[in-house]
């Protein structure tokens, strides 16, 4: 698990709003400055600009480049198993990727997933809302999203507590209160969702990172799940009932990357991955289609 590094899932992910945005590739030498714009003499040690591009541009590209076909491979097999079809192909230069016949509108929804990786807000609050709303949708219960900064900017941390605990139903919530509240904080939260309500099931304790995999950027919010549900729900409420870790992460895994996650050590150890991939399959999708399908058998 140590040594599961995939950035190259970002590097790659690039060229997918570059297809959308221009049809130009990384590696498109005409884009760079023409020789009238560099030296005419190279000194000594110094390396000669191929095609009129610096050196290390084209040493970077090739870096970018070189896990292209990997990317898609991964990408093919993790739409697939939500039920979509992947809506770009490395092109015939192999350098940049173009979008397949009929998936252009498609298309658009995975590069403006893929535009927004780690920019903050109100970008990553945008994609905390639309991924939670996306979670919602593939396992119902009751939820609210949480997180902060909200969209009543004046509702701090007190008010929204206060305000959460007024629709949890008499047995969900108890009577202990934070000792302090921030000014507009979550307490570590991101949203909930209560699963099986009536029957009192499971909880989904959800938090949202607007960025791809990083084992060593876990949010350290996982390892606090009881004292932040406190917080929320008033009462330690993991003692009577699993809580359910989910993480949104904006990026593209495949089931196998996802239990490779699940099974590894650390915080990430026992947490759900909601992805990109699973965002479009919610949005895209009826829920009686394909992968989510439920069904019921007595035997």
């Amino acid at each position: 698990m140590a040594t599961l590094d995939l950035s190259f899932i970002d590097e790659a992910r690039a060229l997918e709003v570059e297809a959308i945005d221009t049809g130009c590739t990384m590696s498109e030498f005409t884009l760079a400055p023409g020789p009238s714009n560099f030296a005419t003499d190279v000194g000594e040690g110094e390396e000669e600009a191929l095609h009129g591009r610096p050196v290390d541009d084209v040493l970077e590209i090739g870096e970018r480049l070189k896990d292209l076909p990997r990317y898609t491979d991964l990408a093919k097999r993790a739409f697939q198993q939500r039920g979509l079809s992947y809506p770009f192909e490395i092109d015939d230069s192999h350098q940049a990727l173009t979008v397949s016949p009929g998936q252009f509108q498609l298309a658009i929804q995975v590069a403006g997933l893929s535009r927004v990786i780690r920019q903050g807000n109100p970008e990553a609050s945008k994609f905390e809302k639309r991924a939670f709303r996306a979670l919602h949708k593939l396992i119902g219960g009751w939820g609210v999203c949480v997180g902060s900064p909200r969209e009543n900017p004046g509702m701090g941390a007190e008010r929204t507590i206060r305000h959460y605990r007024s629709q949890l139903l008499p047995y969900e919530q108890g009577a202990a209160w934070p000792r302090d509240f921030s000014r507009n904080g979550d307490s570590g939260a991101d949203g909930f969702i209560i699963l099986g309500r009536g029957w009192g099931g499971p909880i989904a304790f959800y938090q949202s990172k607007n960025t791809g995999f990083d084992l060593e950027a876990h949010p350290e919010e996982f390892s606090r799940i009881p004292s932040i549900a406190e917080d929320w729900f008033g009462r330690r409420i993991n003692t009577c009932r699993r809580i359910i870790p989910v993480l949104a992460l904006n990026t593209v895994l495949t089931i196998e990357l996802k239990e490779k996650i699940y099974t590894g050590r650390g915080e990430l150890c026992g947490v759900h991955i909601l992805d990109a991939v699973d965002i479009l399959a919610a949005e895209n999708l009826p829920t009686n289609h394909g992968t989510f399908r439920s069904t019921c058998h007595v035997l």
